[in-house]
Formats: structure tokens, C-alpha cells, sequence
């Protein structure tokens, strides 16, 4: 995860003062049918499941933790995501749209 130390440290080096920076991130489309009922099946099997994380990473225990064999409600949670695949994937390849996001600020 990207730590405001990390970040302040980076824009040191980076930014000029009184100049200008932009900030480009990806961001799930919310209203792709796919993407929403992929947040329904998260919400439904992953309690720690609060929305998508915009991009950042939370590190490799978490995927680890998340689809771990013998959670007794891992064959529902896979039924539920294979049924989304099944419903939404064309020629094998499942599309989750993002949307680009931006934005300049004066610094």
C-alpha cells in the first residue's frame, strides 16, 4: 500500500514549487453490468470486501487470504464467480471496464 511517507518523499522529488501536477488513475466503470454484479459477489462471499481498491495494491497475503482452500464458503464464492463468467466472457476473455480518471492541481 502506497504510505504518505512514500508519497511525500516522491513528490519531493518530483514537483516543482508553484507548478502544476496531474493525477491519472483507473477506476472500475460502475455501471458496467459486469463489474456491478462482480461487487455483488464479493459483497456477498467477502466480508472484508468494501469496493474495488482503485488500482492500489494490498499485497500478496491478501489474495492469498482471500482465496485460501478450505474456507468452507470457497465453492459458492467460485460457483458465483464462474456463473459471472459464463454470463459475461466472450470467447473465453472476460472484459471488466475501467474508466480513466484525472485531474491538474497548482502546487
Amino acid at each position: 500500500m502506497l504510505s504518505a511517507f512514500c508519497l511525500k518523499r516522491t513528490e519531493g522529488r518530483i514537483l516543482v514549487p508553484d507548478g502544476w501536477v496531474p493525477l491519472v488513475w483507473n477506476g472500475r466503470d460502475e455501471e458496467d453490468p459486469a463489474v456491478q454484479e462482480l461487487k455483488e459477489v464479493f459483497r456477498r462471499f467477502c466480508p472484508g470486501f468494501y469496493g474495488f481498491g482503485n488500482g492500489f495494491c494490498v499485497g500478496r497475503q491478501v489474495f492469498a487470504d482471500f482465496f485460501r482452500e478450505g474456507d468452507p464458503g470457497r465453492p459458492a464464492l467460485l460457483e458465483a464467480l464462474s456463473g459471472l463468467f459464463g454470463r459475461y466472457a466472450e470467447n473465453g476473455v472476460l472484459l471488466l471496464k475501467n474508466r480513466i480518471q484525472s485531474c491538474t492541481g497548482h502546487v
